[in-house]
């Protein structure tokens, strides 16, 4: 198991090892899918202070249990901002020819568009909801909306406690934000899964709602945090 040969191979924000270990020392350290023996599951330890590797059942199994093993992760958890946690922002004003000077309507608020940096070497997730987030700016510098409007803010960062790390150092933005849409697993053939708000009724849920049906998209919906695409994206074959 090599980073090397799959970034898949080592459970992501793992704490650094350089250990000799027996088998029943190791085993527990080890994640495999016992669905799809060829390939390479993803996980993480974000709020575990642990490690581990992720490998094929087909490795597993192959593994000796009367061999010692020598782990080695050499990982990093940097504080300083200049070389630790890093994002990308930036801000869509609407037309500038209106009432406010340089576009941005402080009464209309912001809202805001999110995907994930955080999976490693995963086209579905998240670098497919990347791709859709980038197109959407694009369209939207190109034609920006109305005069009046609502400014549009990219964000793409490690989610979850990447946006918790941001808004806690920019609280200052937090009360012009009107509402937000997480791009997550869009490249599968899957059917749409909308997730619907903690409101269950804000205007961003009925919008989506009618938006989706008026394309007659087959779509999921659910409650929030109650709904997910099919995550064989969380999935690698094993090289």
């Amino acid at each position: 198991m090599d980073f090397k040969n799959n970034p898949l191979h080592i459970i992501s924000y793992s704490l650094p090892i350089d250990k000799i270990l027996t088998w029943d020392e190791l085993a527990p350290h080890l994640r495999h899918s016992e669905k799809r023996p060829n390939a390479i599951p993803w996980e993480f330890k974000f709020y575990e202070r642990s490690w581990g590797f992720c490998l094929s059942k087909n490795t597993f199994d192959q593994l000796s249990r009367d061999k010692k093993y020598h782990a080695v992760i050499r990982s990093e958890f940097l504080t300083d901002p200049e070389n630790g946690f890093r994002i990308g922002v930036g801000v869509v004003d609407p037309d500038p020819q209106g009432a406010v000077p340089g576009g941005p309507n402080p009464e209309a608020g912001e809202f805001i568009i999110q995907s994930h940096t955080c999976h490693p070497a995963q086209a579905n997730d998240n670098g497919s909801g990347v791709v859709c987030e980038i197109e959407l700016a694009r369209r939207l510098a190109e034609k920006p909306l109305p005069a009046g409007s609502m400014s549009v803010r990219f964000w793409f960062g490690p989610e979850t406690i990447g946006t918790i790390a941001y808004l806690a150092h920019h609280e200052d933005i937090i009360p012009n934000l009107r509402g937000g849409i997480f791009l997550d697993t869009t490249g599968n053939q899957n059917s749409l899964a909308l997730q619907r708000t903690r409101q269950d009724n804000h205007l961003l849920d009925r919008i989506a709602r009618h938006v989706i049906s008026k394309q007659n998209k087959e779509f999921r919906e659910g409650d929030f945090a109650q709904i997910a695409p099919i995550c064989l994206h969380r999935l690698r074959p094993a090289l």
